[in-house]
C-alpha cells in the first residue's frame, strides 16, 4: 500500500511557492544566570532559505524568540505556506510538532518538514501525523531536491537524505556531503534577526554596543567523539571548510548590510586545524577588517597535544578577535573518561593564562552530573578548582544524555533517564538518575560553583587587574554584573 503523503502529493497542485522556515523556542530565548546566554539568528535555516530562493522560490524565516506560541503560529499562516521546515533540536522538538500539528489542522495541504540534529539523531521521531518528512543530515542541498521533486509532483522517495513514515521510519538512504562550501550562496538574513541578536554574558563590545550580532561558519563537522555530543548525526567525523576569502567576503557584506560589529563563529572546533585559523587571521587583516569576534575552541586533542599556544591566540586577537570559550566539561579525571575529553588541569590554566595575559576574555564551559561518579566530593573538587582558574565567565550544564550521544543509548539501557519528555532536554535540567548525590544537592551545587566563581577574592583580583591593563573592558564587565544583580534580565539591569 503506498504512504499517504505519496497519495497526497499526486492529488496537489505543482506549484508551490511560499516556503517558511521556522525555529520555534519552547522558552528558551530568554537568558537566565544559570542557563543559555546569548540569542543568535537561525544559520541552518538561513542557509537552506538562501538555497530555495535561489531556485526562486518565495522564503519567509521565522523566529519565535519570545512570542506566545498562538502569536507565534499566527504568524506562521499569514505567510500563506505551501511548506514548512522546522530546524529541530531536541528541546524545541515537541513545541515543533505541536506547531506543526495545528497548521495540518488548519490546512491539510500544507507540507510540513523536519530538520535538524534532534531528527538526523532519532529519526523515530517521525513518527506522527504532522510530520511529513525528515531532512537527515546537511540540509541544503536535500531540502532544496525535495522542494523540488514536490513541485513538480515527482516521488520523493528517489531524493537522498530525506525519511517518511510508512508503517515504520523509511530512509532513502544519506547525502554525500558539500564538497565546496564556497558555492553556498551566503545566509538569507532579515535585519529583525540580526538586530535582536545578542551576546549577553561578558563581551567586547558590551551588549548595549553591540549592532547586528552575526553567526558565521567557517568550518563544519568536528573530528572528536564526545561521548555527550550529537553533531555527528549532521556533518559526521569530516571537517569541511570554507576559503579565508569567501568567509571575509561575508563578513564584509554584513558590514555593508547590516553594520555588524559583533560575530560569533559557529565552528564547534574553531582551533581543530591551526593553518585555516591563520588563513582566517591574515585575510582579516590583509583587508583592514575591523570587526570583533568570538569562538569557541579546544584545549587539545585527545592525545593531550596542545591545539593553541602565545603565538596562535595572538594571531586571532590581533585580528579582532575579542573572546574565546573552551569546552573544558571537567576537572574530574575519572568523568574525562567518560565523556571521552582528557585534559590535563596544568594544560588547562596554561592556555587560560596566555589568553588573559594578551586581553582575550576566557569563557568556561562545564557540564555536571556524570551519573556514576558525581558526589559531593566531586562537586566541591569542581568548585575549589573553577575558582583558581584565570576564566572571566563560565557556564555549568547538567549532563544531559542528546539522543542519537553514546550517552543516550547507554543511559536508557541503564535506566537512568527519568523523562521521555524532550522539552527537558535543555541540559538546564537534571534528567539522569544519579549513583552518589541527590537531585536536589545537585541543584544547589550548580549555584554553589557558580556564585563562588564569581564571588571569590581571586576573581574580583583579576577583574581588577584585567580592567585595568585593558580598559576598554570594563563596560563589558560592567553591564554582565548589573545583568547578574537583576537576577538574569537585562530589562531590570
Amino acid at each position: 500500500m503506498e504512504p499517504r503523503i505519496f497519495k497526497r502529493i499526486r492529488q496537489m497542485p505543482k506549484d508551490m511557492r511560499n516556503i517558511t522556515l521556522v525555529e520555534a523556542n519552547a522558552g528558551l530565548w530568554k537568558p537566565g544566570i544559570f542557563t543559555r546566554h546569548s540569542s543568535f539568528e537561525p544559520l541552518g535555516l538561513e542557509y537552506i532559505g538562501a538555497v530555495l530562493q535561489e531556485e526562486g522560490y518565495n522564503v519567509n524565516l521565522l523566529q519565535q524568540k519570545n512570542k506566545l506560541a498562538d502569536k507565534f503560529l499566527q504568524e506562521i499562516l499569514d505567510t500563506k505556506p505551501d511548506l514548512v521546515g522546522f530546524s529541530t533540536m531536541t528541546y524545541n522538538f515537541p513545541l515543533s510538532k505541536s506547531l506543526a500539528n495545528v497548521i495540518k489542522e488548519t490546512d491539510s495541504n500544507i507540507y510540513t518538514v523536519f530538520g535538524g540534529v534532534h531528527i538526523s539523531s532519532h529519526l523515530k521521531s517521525i513518527d506522527d501525523k504532522a510530520i511529513d518528512f525528515g531532512i537527515i543530515g546537511e540540509g541544503e542541498h536535500t531540502f532544496r531536491d525535495l522542494v523540488k521533486a514536490l513541485d513538480n509532483g515527482q516521488n520523493p522517495k528517489k531524493v537522498k537524505g530525506i525519511a517518511y513514515w510508512d508503517n515504520g521510519v523509511k530512509f532513502t538512504g544519506p547525502k554525500e556531503r558539500i564538497e565546496n562550501l564556497d558555492e553556498l550562496p551566503f545566509p538569507l538574513r532579515t535585519r529583525e534577526n540580526l538586530e535582536t541578536a545578542t551576546i549577553n554574558s561578558i563581551m567586547y563590545p558590551s551588549r548595549s554596543e553591540q549592532k547586528a550580532v552575526a553567526s558565521i561558519a567557517y568550518s563544519r563537522g568536528c573530528p572528536y567523539g564526545c561521548s555527550y555530543c550529537a553533531s555527528k548525526n549532521i556533518w559526521g567525523k569530516t571537517v569541511k571548510w570554507r576559503s579565508a576569502k569567501d568567509v571575509v567576503k561575508e563578513i564584509k557584506e554584513l558590514q555593508k548590510k547590516f553594520g555588524t560589529n559583533t560575530l560569533f563563529f559557529t565552528d564547534l572546533t574553531f582551533n581543530v586545524n591551526p593553518k585555516k585559523v591563520y588563513e582566517i587571521c591574515d585575510e582579516l587583516k590583509h583587508q583592514k577588517i575591523d570587526i570583533n569576534w568570538y569562538a569557541m575552541l579546544r584545549i587539545a586533542d585527545p592525545d593531550g597535544r596542545p591545539l593553541a599556544d602565545k603565538k596562535f591566540l595572538k594571531a586571532m586577537k590581533d585580528s579582532g578577535c575579542s573572546k574565546v570559550s573552551y569546552g573544558i566539561e571537567t576537572v574530574i579525571p575519572e568523568i574525562q573518561k567518560d565523556y571521552n575529553k582528557p585534559l590535563s588541569l596544568e594544560g588547562i590554566r596554561e592556555i587560560l593564562e596566555v589568553g588573559d595575559s594578551i586581553g582575550l576574555i576566557n569563557k568556561g564551559y562545564f557540564i555536571i552530573g556524570d551519573p556514576r561518579i558525581e558526589s559531593k566530593e566531586t562537586v566541591e573538587k569542581t568548585k575549589k578548582i573553577i575558582s583558581g582558574l584565570p576564566l572571566d565567565d563560565i557556564r555549568i550544564s547538567f549532563l544531559t544524555p542528546f539522543p542519537g550521544t553514546d550517552l543516550y543509548e547507554q543511559y536508557k539501557s541503564e535506566n537512568r533517564i527519568t523523562t521521555d519528555d524532550f522539552a527537558r532536554y535543555s541540559s538546564d535540567e537534571l534528567i539522569l538518575r544519579l549513583d552518589k548525590i541527590n537531585k536536589n544537592d545537585l541543584e544547589e551545587a550548580q549555584r554553589d560553583i557558580f556564585t563562588s566563581f564569581i564571588l571569590n577574592k581571586n576573581y574580583e583580583n583579576r577583574r581588577k587587574s584585567k580592567i585595568k591593563r585593558f580598559p576598554h573592558l570594563k563596560k563589558s564587565y560592567d553591564e554582565y554584573f548589573k545583568f547578574l544583580e537583576s537576577g538574569g534580565n537585562y530589562q531590570n539591569a
